[in-house]
């Protein structure tokens, strides 16, 4: 299993030759962006499915752009998920014949997510050469059939999508696996089963913890229940700035409850006057030992402990 190094995100999806399977997950999305711009980049040769699963709020919004449309419906499928919180993941799964790509971020499927923002997002290629971990298989799996779980028994009989899902985890299957764990490996986390704080590394003895988020929901509950994991550690938190000065952060309660927290403006070079929509997390249990986790989650309790459906890479660095 090989870090990619920064690349455009355009050609991720040209790393795996002929794919016969893609899967998104976005919250909101452009399909108009998509066939135009993100669509062209993927050799359809021998394409059997492409899948995007989106938030119902996101969905709705896609549909004023349906006369714009060619190929939806035909080529490729957007459904909208039908979960009780929103459904938030940024998860992008392409599988060729012996190798695959995972990608996972903050970008949302629109021109801003793809383009104009400053986003994060942090990628795996697996090929026979660098094989698959069999904890990370199992993973994937259990997120793609937590996707195909979202809809009831009897009307899964019948959909495509649930179809679709089954057939990636068939051709997950296909792919080299190591021969055994390797505990320094990434390890992907979402939220089908686990609420996301609860899957975080267990070091309460770290030194420092990093935040880097847009949205808090002008709250402390999701900083809190990072704070709680990690007791001992400096908080250094670094929220977007909305326009002007403004954050969404409630900066004089955060002074009050944590009164030793760093706040600094995030910004994201070379992007510095982009809205920084990245949501980067890290924990710091040494000067040379710790870990990042790029993810979708905003910093907010509906985030981290439920009910929204969110997806993150952990990485021990």
């Amino acid at each position: 299993m090989t870090p990619i190094d920064s690349i455009k995100l355009s050609e991720v999806f040209r790393l795996v030759p002929k794919p016969k399977y893609v899967l998104g997950t976005t919250y909101t999305l452009s399909v108009a962006f998509f066939e135009s711009v993100v669509f062209p980049f993927i050799d359809r040769s021998s394409l059997k499915s492409c899948l995007i699963l989106c938030d119902m709020e996101g969905y709705q919004r896609a549909l004023t752009e349906a006369a714009a449309l060619q190929s939806a419906a035909q080529d490729y499928m957007v459904l909208p998920a039908p979960v009780s919180g929103c459904f938030h993941p940024k998860v992008w799964l392409s599988i060729g014949e012996d190798q695959a790509i995972l990608l996972v971020g903050s970008g949302n499927l629109t021109q801003a997510g793809f383009m104009t923002n400053a986003e994060l997002f942090d990628a795996l290629h697996f090929t026979p050469t660098s094989p698959i971990t069999p904890e990370m298989l199992q993973s994937i799996r259990s997120f793609t059939s937590g996707l195909a779980n979202m809809w009831p028994d009897e009307d899964r009989q019948h959909l495509l999508c649930a179809e679709t899902l089954s057939r990636i985890e068939e051709a997950l299957s296909a792919l080299t696996v190591s021969a055994g764990a390797n505990g320094s490996m990434p390890v992907f986390l979402h939220s089908f089963g686990h609420s996301l704080i609860d899957q975080m590394p267990v070091a309460p003895d770290a030194s420092d913890l990093y935040i880097a988020a847009p949205f808090f929901a002008n709250s402390l509950k999701g900083l809190d229940l990072l704070a709680a994991r990690y007791p001992k550690a400096k908080l250094h938190i670094f929220p977007a700035v909305h326009g002007g000065r403004a954050t969404d952060v409630p900066l004089k309660q955060l002074k009050t409850a944590h009164r030793g927290a760093v706040v600094s403006r995030l910004s994201a070079a070379p992007k510095n006057t982009a809205f920084a929509h990245l949501k980067l997390y890290g924990i710091a249990k040494s000067d040379t030992n710790g870990w990042l986790c790029c993810a979708s989650d905003n910093c907010t309790q509906a985030a981290w402990q439920g009910p929204n459906v969110e997806a993150g890479l952990l990485r021990q660095v």
